[in-house]
This record gives structure tokens, sequence and C-alpha cells, in this order.
């Protein structure tokens, strides 16, 4: 009975600490999310002639708007190739510490009011945020096989909480106070780190620790398992890591990162960068129910209470059936909110008719990002990318994501401006399509498998 007790008291505690250690890094996804939906519900005001409204001297126009949108995707791309390499230099710890103070920098930078300085105050926003592609690595290699999808899940689930708070504070409150209130997440990140995250223990074998990582694995793991991860991480670690050259001619290494590659594109130009970041305006209909910010704020509610169930999709379907569902299912709502757009470009007469249909589109589109496309884009990087390789593959298969956010987000005002939003969601639409069928085709079913179990299945001919 005193057996029974300690092992539910350990069991508590090891949760504790990995469940609130992935909560703590996670806070930088939550900056992710609030960074890519920072726009939508002031896209109006920064270009308002109220000064009182717009946090700028004068109005931005419609490339100024996507100059200061893009630049959170450049700063990101640069932010994950050098949060890639500085993780294997100073840890993961001290690398979420340091995103942690540069983010916060970027939202106080913003508030400041000048056109320059919100220009560099999104780059350095952007910068944090690339060095997400950090945290689903630590994510995998904290977490245990069976809990792997769980923890996954909640950066995706973060991601969701900074978007519904980003739609809820920047609708009632001015920029500068919105600014402000986007920092406040990224001070109780830095608290969070720098006292209880533990370093990753890949990290520790792989400097020759050993001590420390069993010592960190025996806070996270039942104490019979400790060696037998010990093995498994030095055998993942002890592969000499490869250059640009050895993952192309590396079957494996190829392999992963095409599938990697190829889900993160499918992700990002389904809408997940853009319908985020303009998604009171895309809801924002003539003489409509409701305002588009508040259903941007309906929306991203709905999504965060479906991102509590995520995992239960995840391990129950698979990655592989999940993925195609999400995208056949966003291939129809994307084609009705093309038609919607074509008609309310052709001046229909009854195109108000379509607000509800346009909505629970829409909301669709965004259950199903959240259920699935951007979560398993994540979680097929920390899964199927092989240790030798992610110092590399990681930060360019992230890099390649927002590399396609960046011209789907800067687009979207001019085609906003010039009414051709209709030709950007065909083309989302068929898209998903294609990747239904390629995804079918090539990419492997992962569930429940570990990471030496899934690089065997990479290894087997398509």
């Amino acid at each position: 009975m005193v057996n029974l007790q300690w092992h539910d008291h350990s069991y508590i505690r090891r949760s504790l600490l990995l469940y609130g250690s992935v909560f703590a890094v996670n806070l930088l996804s939550m900056a992710q999310g609030m960074g890519l939906a920072f726009i939508s519900p002031i896209y109006y005001k920064l270009q308002a002639n109220d000064t009182s409204e717009n946090l700028t001297d004068r109005p931005l126009r419609s490339e100024q708007i996507s100059i200061f949108v893009g630049l959170i995707h450049i700063g990101s791309i640069l932010g994950c190739f050098v949060a890639a390499a500085v993780a294997g230099v100073i840890g993961r710890k001290k690398l979420f510490h340091l995103l942690a103070w540069i983010t916060l920098a970027g939202f106080l930078l913003q508030a400041t009011g000048n056109l320059y300085t919100l220009y560099l105050g999104r780059f350095l926003v952007g910068l944090g945020s690339g060095g997400g592609v950090v945290i689903f690595l630590y994510v995998a290699e904290i977490s245990e096989l069976h809990n792997r999808a769980a923890t996954t899940t909640i950066t995706s689930l973060m991601f969701s909480v900074g978007r519904l708070y980003a739609y809820c504070i920047g609708k009632t409150v001015t920029i500068r106070q919105y600014c402000f209130l986007c920092a406040a997440p990224l001070a109780v990140c830095i608290v969070l780190t720098a006292s209880i995250v533990p370093e990753s223990p890949f990290y520790l074998v792989a400097k020759k620790r050993d001590t420390e990582a069993r010592k960190i694995l025996l806070k996270l793991r039942p104490t019979e398992k400790v060696t037998e991860d010990i093995r498994d991480i030095k055998i993942l670690t002890s592969a000499k890591k490869i250059d640009v050259k050895g993952i192309l001619t590396d079957y494996v290494s190829r392999k992963a990162l095409l599938i990697c590659l190829w889900v993160q594109f499918l992700a990002v130009f389904s809408g997940v960068i853009v319908v985020v970041a303009f998604l009171g305006v895309i809801l924002d209909f003539p003489n409509g129910h409701l305002s588009g910010d508040t259903y941007a704020i309906i929306v991203g509610g709905l999504k965060v209470i479906a991102g509590c169930s995520t995992s239960l999709f995840v391990d129950n379907i698979g990655r592989r059936t999940l993925l195609i569902t999400c995208l056949l299912t966003t291939v129809v709502c994307h084609t009705i909110t093309g038609i919607y757009f074509t008609l309310k470009y052709s001046k229909y007469k009854y195109v108000n008719d379509w607000e509800f249909v346009i909505v629970v589109s829409v909301t669709t589109y965004g259950l199903l990002q959240t259920l699935g496309l951007r979560m398993l884009a994540g979680l097929f990087q920390g899964e199927m990318l092989p240790n030798d390789a992610k110092p590399i593959t990681a930060p360019i298969v992230t890099a390649f994501g927002f590399t396609v956010g960046l011209i789907t987000t800067v687009c979207f005002p001019l085609l906003e401006a010039n009414s051709l939003l209709n030709y950007l969601f065909f083309a989302m639409s068929l898209t998903c399509l294609v990747g239904a069928i390629t995804s079918y085709l090539y990419i492997p079913e992962t569930k429940q498998k570990s990471l030496l179990e899934i690089q065997a299945i990479l290894k087997e001919k398509m």
C-alpha cells in the first residue's frame, strides 16, 4: 500500500514537471500565435486617420501593411536557423530564456508609435517566433512514447490560445495597450524557463554529461526506464552529424525531409497563417449580424476548445488519416469561401445571405487547423527527422513554412485591395486536394511508434 502511494506521488511529480515545463516553453508558442493574429483586430485601425485609434501619426497604406505583416516571417526565417544552431551550443533551456526576452522586446518596441520601430518590433517578434522550431524538438525529447502526442498538442493549443488572446484584447484596447498586454505572457515565460524547465537529456548526452541527463530523466521517467532511455538517446545522438550533401544522399534523411517539407507546405498554404492573420477581415460582412472581430473571437474560442482534444484524434485516428481528412474537408471549406468572394466582387444581390455559410465554412477550417494541420506539421518534424540531421533539417522545414507564410500574408492586403481574394482561396483548395492524394500515396503512419521504429519505417522503399 505504501509502495502504491509512493508510485502515485512520483507519477504526479513527474507529470507536473513534464507538463509544467511544456506549458512554460509553449508560452513562446502563445506569443507566436499572438504575433500572427496581431494584425487582425487592428487592420482597420492602422488605416484610420484618427490618431486616437491609429498608433502612428498617419494611416498606413496597403503596401506598408504588407511590409508590417511580412516582417514577422522574415524574422522567423532567420530565427529558426539561429535558434537551431544556438540550441546545440548553449542548450534548449537557455535558448528559450533568450527567445522570451527577444519577443518581449519586440512587442514593447511596437508600442512606441514610430513606423520604423513598429517594423523593428515586428521583426523581433518574428525572430523569437522562429526559435519555436526548437519547441517541437524539445517537447519530443522530454516526452515518453505514451504522452508524446499529448505534449505536442499543448504546443498547438497554446498557439490557439495566443490567437484568441490577440483577438479578444485587440478589439477592446488601444494599439499601445494591446502591445503591452501581448508582452505580458513573455514576462511569465522568462520566470518559468529560468526556474522550472529542465535541460533536454538529448543535449546533455550529446555534451557527454550523462550524469546530469540521468538526474533529469529520473525526474521525468519511472526509475526502471531511465537506463533504457539513456541507451536509446546515446544511439540517437551518437551518429555523426551530417551536412546538406549527406542529407540529400542519405535515403532516410532525404525521405523524412521531403515528407516534412510537404506537410509543412500543406499546413501553411492551406491557410494556417494567412487565415489567422486576417480572420477578422475575412469575416467582416457588409451589414453583417456581427463584426468581423467578434466572429474572430468566437472562432478563436472554438479552436481553443477543439485543441484540448487534439491528442485523442492523433492517437486514435492516426497521423496520416487525420491529415488526409483535414485536407479533404479544407478543400470543401475553401471552395465555398472562394465562391463567396467571387459573388461578392461581382456585386451579387444576395451576397449577404451567405454570411452564415461562410462563418460555418471558415470555422470548420479553423477547427481542422487546430485538430490536425498545424500540430501534425510539428509532430512530423519531431518524430520523422533523424536526430543526426535535425540541426539542419528542422530549421530548413520551419524556414520553408515561414517563407510560404510570408508570401501569402504579404499578398493578402494587396489581393484584398484589388478584390482578388477568391483566387487565393481557390488556389489553397486545389493545393489541399493534391496534398490529400499525395499524403495517401507516400506518407507512412507513425501512430504509437517509437523514434527508432519510425526510422526503421522510413528505410522502407516507397
